[in-house]
């Protein structure tokens, strides 16, 4: 296994963790370096709220080979406490890790600048359009980025003369629904706010979603840029971080700490402004050209064209042997641009080499990456001093290459589209056949079509072999696993164990992905695929699927040996019963077992409680006045009395429970799956049938003192320690009927119990 280096992801599709990864993907790939991606577990049930992490996938980095690791914030600033994450991350201390965003915690770092972030979008509000009401909806202030951006928010008001107002202040958690909270608030203020400034892009987008049905026209910019800001409603005018190039920064960050050269601990990355129209904006370039838009005239220089072009080349992330090249298509393409504008000719086709730019790479984020190369070289115009004529053919220029751009944009699209919906047919029959899975091997035959139906090439599911598979939250992997399926392996469908960390040094190819498959935060085992960028969210899926498959297997798995065991423990029980038939233990006199029988039995059902964690009831009874029975009315009459008193015990409980005479008055019962709650029912039932016999007409009258104890399976005890407390309580019990000259138990009892 050659060296590589470790992303940690918690979701491929996110939008924000997704362009980090194909920004690290394109620096290892620059850097000639393998790259091993592992996605984490990241579960939020319901019943607590907040955001339970699995680490389980850090377990399967592999020291010996991989080179460092790069962590985005994202996946530990979820997590309510911050210190779980630290802890995983210090398993590999000795690993060079950098993170990509606030770490918080002293890790060489890749930043995103937030405060000047906010300090474009407060300025844009201000000194664009004038506004001075400006409200905020923040996140919560224990978010570094939250934080951060909330003091810019309000350093900007104070710079510009505006007084922070407590009540232009929402907080809220980063979620959909706190902008429409926050618009329900504002909306009922006497002094309306303006503009809001959103923390991040899904409480923007709730703010604008809300301000819509209230029908109220308040400006609003939110931060991150989301995919789906652009196809909001209006809309929405945001902060884009430059999370691509974050990535790619990040690695070649850890490439030089691998390399032990010099380097800051902290790299900042500054965002940009994406103007759409939720600020109130019509078009950005109508404004620049109008003039409207804030802007330092200046002159072109022709000598700073090759620094203009560099600057532009970097942003299309072009580095190394093809360099050159690129540099060339850029600078002739300003150069022309220049000409056609100063000489004021009206041309509306885009330039040959223009269109050579654009065909450099058969790739949507290249077109994507050249939209914002044209926007930065038109700007380069826009700081000159034009004339109408001049800047009718910028926007003349403008509004064919966009069309360009758009059209080329629109057939990668529509082939995304096309490959998109066949690849969502197929993952609806590949769920449709691994719900039908009820074994490994039915699932395995599923992979073996589908593998291929998906075009995968690397591809292997372990599964952790563990005595609690369906435990959640394991602070460790465990070490071995059964790999159920192995595309590569000769025999693809023949499981075999190995080592966990092992499956994923077993793959050839120098891009893999390692994704968790779990269930509702129950970590089952992990899949290894070698990935394309543009099919993560097929991968999420397939994780999916495979995931609730293997749940289900387990189940029905787990259930059949549950039932296998039942139906050991009734047979054992039984075969116990027919031997205590066998043995005899029936007390002659009641027809109730004999001491032998009940201990025999009590113990059975003692281990069986502890084993399945049950409560059960046990105790005493003594026949009160048998002494003076005997003496006054004879033994015969005394057997008798013995007797009703079985039989009174008898009627009072269940076929199920156990009832026994131990010798002379004294008798013994066990309440089968019974708690504290059921003592009171049954010292009544023992009261109510006492009567009953007592209205039968013997010479004597039955009466009983009675104790109890309660197994407490949470906290057990032996049989002999029940039968002591019941004892106890027994004594008690004949001491306050003396006391209070009574002849049947009365309660309250105070109720002991293990």
């Amino acid at each position: 296994m050659e060296p590589h280096l470790a992303l940690i992801i918690d979701d491929v599709s996110d939008g924000y963790q997704a362009p980090i990864l194909a920004g690290v993907n394109q620096a290892c790939r620059e850097l000639k370096v393998p790259l091993r991606t592992y996605c984490t577990s990241m579960y939020f049930p319901l019943d607590t709220g907040h955001c339970n992490y699995g680490g389980l996938m850090f377990d399967l980095v592999n020291e010996s080979d991989c080179l460092g690791i790069i962590v985005p914030a994202q996946i530990y600033l979820a997590v309510q406490d911050q210190v779980d994450i630290f802890q995983v991350l210090r398993r590999r201390k000795d690993m060079p890790l950098v993170v990509i965003g606030n770490a918080g915690d002293g890790y060489p770092s890749i930043n995103l600048d937030n405060h000047q972030g906010v300090v474009q979008a407060m300025q844009h509000f201000i000194l664009d359009h004038g506004i001075r009401r400006i409200a905020m909806i923040n996140g919560p202030m224990s978010n570094l980025d939250a934080k951060v951006r909330f003091h810019a928010y309000q350093e900007q008001l104070r710079h510009y003369g505006i007084a922070p107002q407590d009540n232009y202040v929402w907080q809220g958690t980063f979620h959909f629904n706190d902008g429409k909270r926050a618009v329900d608030h504002f909306h009922t203020l006497p002094l309306r706010p303006q503009a809001i400034m959103a923390a991040d892009d899904y409480m923007a987008l709730g703010a604008l979603n809300r301000a819509r049905e209230l029908n109220w026209s308040v400006k609003v910019i939110g931060f991150d840029n989301i995919e789906a800001a652009a196809l909001s409603e209006p809309p929405l005018t945001t902060i884009e971080p430059d999370l691509f190039n974050m990535g790619r920064e990040a690695t070649f960050k850890l490439f030089r700490r691998i390399r032990r050269r010099p380097d800051d601990n902290e790299s900042l990355f500054s965002p940009k402004l994406v103007i759409r129209n939720s600020c109130g904006c019509s078009d950005y370039f109508e404004r620049f050209s109008s003039g409207s838009a804030r802007q330092v005239p200046t002159t072109f220089k022709v000598g700073e064209l090759q620094m203009q072009a560099l600057a532009l080349a970097k942003s299309l992330s072009i580095e190394g042997n093809d360099l050159p090249q690129v540099l060339f298509l850029i600078e002739k393409s300003i150069l022309e641009l220049r000409r056609q504008v100063l000489e004021s000719i009206s041309q509306t086709q885009v330039s040959d080499t223009f269109l050579e730019l654009l065909s450099y790479s058969d790739d949507s984020n290249w077109l994507e990456r050249c939209r914002k190369a044209l926007k930065k070289m038109l700007d380069i115009f826009f700081t000159m001093h034009l004339s109408p004529q001049q800047a009718l053919i910028v926007r003349q220029v403008r509004f064919q290459c966009m069309n360009e751009i758009n059209r080329r944009l629109r057939v990668h699209q529509q082939i995304s589209y096309d490959r998109l919906q066949q690849h969502k047919r197929d993952i609806d029959e590949f769920c449709q056949a691994i719900n039908t899975c009820f074994s490994t091997i039915d699932l395995v035959e599923v992979l073996k079509s589908h593998s291929v139906i998906f075009e995968l090439g690397d591809f292997a599911i372990g599964v952790y072999k563990s005595n609690r598979l369906l435990e959640r939250y394991p602070s460790q992997a465990p070490k071995w696993s059964t790999v159920i399926f192995d595309r590569l392996a000769a025999k693809c469908d023949q499981s075999y164990s190995i080592a966990t960390a092992q499956l994923v040094n077993k793959q050839h190819s120098d891009r893999l992905l390692v994704m968790p498959l779990s269930h509702k935060g129950i970590e089952l085992g992990y899949m290894v695929v070698s990935y394309q960028v543009e099919l993560l969210k097929l991968y999420s899926a397939i994780a999916f699927h495979l995931g609730f498959a293997l749940k289900n297997i387990f189940t029905i798995k787990h259930s059949q040996q549950d039932e296998k065991k039942l139906k050991a423990t009734l047979a054992q029980l039984r075969g116990a019963n027919a031997e205590l038939a066998h043995n005899s233990v029936t007390d002659e006199l009641t027809g109730l077992l004999n001491r032998r029988g009940f201990h025999k039995a009590a113990e059975q059902h003692w281990r069986y409680s502890k084993q399945q964690h049950d409560s059960f009831i046990i105790g005493y009874a003594d026949l009160d006045g048998l002494k003076q029975i005997n003496d006054s009315l004879g033994h015969e009459q005394g057997d008798l009395a013995i007797w009703a008193a079985g039989q009174v015990l008898q009627n009072c409980f269940r076929r199920s429970d156990i009832v026994a005479r131990l010798a002379g008055d004294e008798f013994a019962f066990l309440l089968i799956d019974s708690n504290s709650e059921h003592v009171i029912a049954a010292l009544s039932k023992i009261q109510h049938f006492c009567h009953e016999v007592n209205q039968e007409g013997f010479e004597f009258k039955v009466s009983m003192s009675v104790g109890f104890a309660v197994f407490d399976p949470d906290a057990p005890s032996s049989l002999k320690a029940l039968l002591n407390i019941a004892d106890a309580q027994l004594y008690d019990n004949k001491v306050w009927k003396k006391e209070n000259q009574l002849q049947l138990p009365a309660p309250p009892f105070s109720v002991k119990t293990s």
